[in-house]
């Protein structure tokens, strides 16, 4: 029987992925919340896509919208839904991700508490195409963070994000002007509505992320989260939980989903235990290293303390020396002239004595005097 008033309506938009939108149908009707409405919404869908969605068109809770190709990434094709929805709560699940069984539960129960908040978001979780797991560390209680969500770029999925359905009364609906990311200018605007105070993160992570078929693995592999799981890898610290064997045979959604569905509750546990240890871990290890680094900071600060006092002290032992340099140099010079002066004293002395010798016999006047006065003159 269908709940005219299901408390969430989770909203599915597909294009063609026939090989794994069955893993994100089942995640959802496979939720431990029952009170929901499960809109899945097509944008130009091949047959095959269409043929596995008819067969779970047997449960009452999922509504099929087959839409011919729209623009973009079909983003007025979404809205037309949303208008339908008629659930209290709006969660969102792209075709190539998977919802933990409690995804709904979690968070519906952040909004069912707090009447103030109208938008909440779990801890995304990313898989690369090789079945690794990493979790993200992007939280908007950080000023920062929410400096670069409302201004630079997005980190969360939108898989990650649940709000009340108020809030496209408010504030409208997806902007299908925009050619990407309208999702993230929707919460960017809820945020906005309630001056950046009116959600919560969650930590726990309720969702798996998987890399879209038309993102570029060089794109992917720059994220923070990936640089932030490097880091981990190098110290050899990743649970096995969080490395899942894939194969090459068949998307790694459908071997994720395997797994799961055989026992979700305790799939969900052990991820999270991982997650934790996971996150523990870099954080331990990252501290580690910034104390190492500090201690060696401390020490070359101290080195350079130290050089920095050898240097004035030779510098004021080299300015003392040429002080002192220059008062000896001022002294001598001193000297210098004093012995100048009696020189020049000596040799007026010794012309004086000579003119007397050499002159006092010769008759004045004559020419050998006025002679040798003129040799006199040019020796002296």
């Amino acid at each position: 029987m269908v709940n005219a008033n299901p408390r969430f309506s989770v909203l599915l938009p597909t294009h063609n992925r026939p090989d794994v939108i069955h893993c994100a149908i089942e995640s959802v009707l496979a939720q431990t919340e029952p009170s929901f409405e499960l809109l899945i919404v097509g944008d130009g869908c091949d047959n095959r896509t269409k043929r596995i969605i008819k067969r779970y068109q047997r449960d009452n809770r999922i509504k099929w919208f087959d839409f011919v190709k729209g623009p973009g990434f079909g983003y007025n094709h979404r809205n037309r839904v949303f208008k339908q929805a008629r659930g209290k709560y709006i969660a969102f699940a792209p075709h190539d991700d998977i919802l933990l069984p409690d995804h709904l539960q979690i968070l519906g129960a952040h909004l069912d508490k707090n009447r103030l908040v109208d938008i909440v978001y779990s801890r995304p979780l990313w898989v690369d195409r090789k079945g690794q797991i990493m979790p993200s560390t992007f939280n908007l209680n950080s000023r920062k963070m929410m400096r670069h969500f409302m201004n630079e770029g997005n980190a969360v999925p939108a898989a990650c994000f649940v709000h009340r359905r108020s809030c496209f009364d408010r504030l409208g609906y997806w902007n299908d002007k925009l050619p990407q990311a309208a999702d993230w200018d929707m919460y960017k605007r809820i945020l906005a509505a309630g001056s950046e105070k009116n959600f919560i993160f969650e930590s726990r992570p309720t969702t798996l992320h998987f890399l879209a078929s038309w993102r570029s693995r060089r794109t992917h592999d720059e994220w923070p989260h990936v640089l932030a799981t490097s880091f981990a890898k190098k110290q050899s610290f990743i649970p096995d939980s969080l490395k899942i064997p894939v194969t090459e045979d068949e998307p790694e959604q459908i071997t994720f989903w395997r797994l799961i569905k055989r026992d979700p509750a305790k799939w969900a546990d052990n991820v999270r235990q991982a997650v934790g240890a996971l996150i523990d871990g870099t954080q331990y290890y990252t501290t580690l290293d910034m104390l190492q680094l500090q201690n060696e900071l401390d020490i070359l600060n101290q080195q350079k303390t130290e050089l920095e006092k050898q240097i004035k002290d030779q510098i004021q032992a080299r300015d003392k020396h040429i002080s002192e340099l220059n008062v000896e140099n001022a002294r001598l010079h001193k000297e210098l002239g004093r012995l100048d002066r009696r020189l020049h004293e000596i040799q007026s002395s010794i012309t004086f004595a000579l003119h007397r010798k050499f002159f006092s016999w010769i008759k004045p006047n004559s020419r050998l005097h006025r002679t040798l006065r003129a040799i006199m003159r040019r020796l002296t």
